[in-house]
């Protein structure tokens, strides 16, 4: 894992890194 990676979470939240997540994987 990344520091960007953990920065990007804090940013952007975990309602949007779900929907990035799910976006991907759909």
């Amino acid at each position: 894992m990344r520091r960007h990676s953990r920065e990007l979470v804090e940013k952007l939240g975990r309602r949007e890194l779900a929907l990035i997540i799910v976006g991907a994987i759909a």
